[in-house]
């Protein structure tokens, strides 16, 4: 059976002298322990690989994001975070690398403290640093210029800061050290060709130190270009390069994939290139009158020239969009024109023009769903008009970041995309999608006649109309779906001959407000893994391993997208108008909640409240906050996301800085 380990050891800066093999500096001995309850029989599975961008950094690390996503295809999801998601969010069993990218180093200060701890905790407990330049002598002890910093202290030698001349820029002695995944000895050139108008970190003494190698020197034997530190149970390698200002792009993507295989990180076998944004986008409805209606409010956003403006992202509207060729619908934007067309169609496009979304099938089931689960088709809006792109940036960002546009969209408007470059999640987390999932952003008008405080349910219920969809179908209620508070999916895959599961997170939900007078305006997002097996799993996936189970006694075909999305946006529906219009709040959905939900009984830890443990009871049914009971007083606590982080997979609660 594998489980989580119950306890970690937090070490700063655990470096074996040589001189000394018995001597190492244990600071901040810290024994933590955690309780399972839910995790007997489970373990999680790392998907993530986590790139650091300073808060004060205006935008994410594009380059750095776009390479690795292109060396590690869909093996994982490669992710944008600030030192804010660090410090506040759970983030440690979910990934399996952290990557420090080159940047200013005094934009650095944000990691400190907390921060600091926690990745030190993580890397001793077997996780994996990558530092690049000044990410590299972030994780130094002994900097030329920052003695004083609360750095990371990964290496407890020298760091210094050199400047190549021509006849000395090369980085030496690359093989055999390194070796690739299948341990076979590099084909990268044992002589790197640097750029020599950059400076570059170099490390100093690693020779006095056990559990340091140099993974790659300069010309000069004693300096050090790469290194590779065993911290506890993990690594890290630091690298005294920026690999993406120093090296030509063959050279880098051969270290790169080098680097990440010492991580045993699976790598892609296949080129992957991040897609470019689509050019066109094309909008729809079940009947045409909501399309009429739809052009009609969003016309008042039109400029002179005919463009409407939303946040960055300017559109023409093409009413008469059939004369376009679906050849000419899908090309790539340009430099030269950077106005998205939306083609409008008072019927669905046709395939031809939609290829990896069949507008027709879609609202037929639509049509058909309504009728099956609520009982009628009029008077219902989720989904009635729907705005779909193949490449999006974020579905949540086109309809949640320029008010004026969210307030003109009709309750139940839905934007679809393909593939998302830079999907939203929790605080400023982005990242790349991979192709195969479903993935949307719905609006909704919510009015203040019912309790404000009731809006957080909203998430509740669309991560439960997500597993409720599934399972609605005659001969999927078995398909292994499950609700980690507050919203998160997950999915449990059964282990090779063994009785026990992985649970992998299989989607998620965002949720994004704005009040206005009474009413509150609504964009709720929701992704999730129809199709791909990579990084954890896929609905599909789910449904291929039960029809292999001898509990199946038919073979359950697969959802497609199409599908899929109607049946979450009637069971959202259904779910939203019971709640919203009965007296009872979420009352009525706490037993299925609770059945599909990660936690009855689980035993956590309260760092909230002096280290106590305490056993997780539900939710509140006035806003949704988490209830539990201190075990040892019986005291009942309420939490709030807001003021806390939740990691329920570890079972531990603690307070946001």
């Amino acid at each position: 059976m594998r489980r989580l380990a119950n306890s970690i050891l937090i070490v700063s800066g655990l470096n074996i002298l040589k001189s000394n093999p018995l001597h190492s500096n244990y600071s901040n001995l810290t024994s933590l322990k955690f309780f399972h309850n839910f995790q007997k029989n489970s373990s999680i599975m790392k998907t993530n690989i986590l790139v650091y961008t300073p808060q004060k950094d205006t935008q994410p690390q594009p380059n750095i994001i776009n390479h690795l996503k292109s060396i590690i295809g869909n093996n994982y999801d490669v992710i944008h975070v600030d030192s804010k998601t660090l410090s506040d969010e759970p983030w440690q069993d979910t990934i399996c690398c952290l990557v420090v990218p080159n940047g200013d180093f005094n934009l650095y200060d944000e990691l400190k403290d907390k921060v600091n701890e926690k990745i030190k905790d993580y890397v001793f407990g077997g996780g994996k640093y990558l530092g690049f330049g000044s990410g590299a002598a972030y994780a130094t002890k002994d900097l030329e210029n920052h003695k004083d910093q609360n750095n990371l202290d990964f290496f407890l030698g020298v760091h210094k800061k050199i400047e190549l001349s021509a006849g000395s820029s090369t980085i030496a002695e690359l093989t055999p050290l390194l070796t690739n995944q299948n341990n076979e000895s590099s084909t990268l050139s044992q002589q790197i060709q640097l750029f020599t108008d950059k400076t570059f970190g170099c490390f100093e003494d690693v020779e006095n130190f056990l559990n340091i190698k140099t993974l790659a020197r300069y010309k000069n034997p004693s300096q050090s270009a790469i290194i590779q530190c065993e911290i506890g149970g993990g690594k890290a390698i630091l690298c005294g390069i920026d690999l993406y200002s120093s090296l030509a792009s063959e050279q880098r993507d051969q270290l790169m994939r080098l680097l990440l295989s010492i991580f045993e990180i699976k790598l892609s076998q296949s080129d992957f290139t991040v897609p470019k944004l689509s050019s066109t986008f094309h909008l729809s409805s079940l009947r045409p009158t909501l399309t009429n209606l739809w052009v009609r409010d969003i016309n008042s956003l039109m400029d002179s020239d005919g463009i409407i403006n939303v946040d960055d992202i300017s559109f023409r509207l093409i009413t008469n969009s059939q004369k376009y060729s679906s050849h000419n619908l899908e090309e790539p934007s340009t430099d030269n024109d950077n106005v998205i067309k939306i083609n409008v169609y008072n019927e669905p496009p046709s395939a031809s023009a939609t290829h990896l979304f069949n507008f027709k099938k879609f609202f037929e089931h639509l049509h058909n769903d309504r009728n099956v689960l609520i009982g009628y088709d009029y008077n219902s809006d989720f989904g009635s008009t729907l705005l779909y792109g193949e490449v999006l940036k974020s579905t949540q960002t086109l309809l949640a970041n320029d008010f004026k546009f969210t307030q003109l969209l009709p309750t139940g408007f839905v934007c679809v995309a393909t593939q998302q470059i830079q999907g939203r999640g929790r605080g400023r987390n982005s990242w790349i999608s991979p192709s195969g999932c479903l993935q949307f952003s719905i609006m909704l008008k919510h009015s203040l006649k019912i309790n404000p405080g009731s809006i957080v349910f909203i998430q509740y219920l669309l991560s439960l109309a997500v597993v409720e969809a599934v399972r609605a179908k005659q001969g999927y209620e078995d398909i292994p779906l499950r609700l980690k508070w507050p919203n998160d999916i997950y999915a449990e895959i059964p282990l090779e001959g063994s009785t026990k599961s992985d649970l992998v997170k299989i989607g998620g939900v965002l949720v994004n407000s704005n009040f206005v007078k009474d009413e509150f305006f609504i964009v709720a997002g929701c992704g999730v893994n129809l199709n791909n097996p990579e990084p954890t799993t896929s609905i599909n996936q789910l449904i291929t391993n039960y029809n292999k189970s001898a509990h199946s006694s038919k073979q359950l075909p697969f959802f497609s997208q199409e599908q899929l999305l109607s049946l979450i946006l009637v069971k959202f529906e259904k779910f939203y108008k019971e709640f919203y219009q009965n007296s009872h709040g979420y009352d009525p959905f706490l037993d299925i909640y609770f059945k599909r939900w990660l936690h009855s009984d689980q035993v956590v830890v309260l760092e909230t409240h002096n280290n106590q443990k305490a056993k997780i009871l539900g939710i509140t049914t006035d806003f949704g906050f988490l209830k539990a009971m201190i075990i040892d007083t019986n005291e009942i606590v309420v939490l709030q996301p807001d003021g806390n982080s939740f990691d329920m997979m570890k079972g531990l609660i603690s307070r946001k800085a």
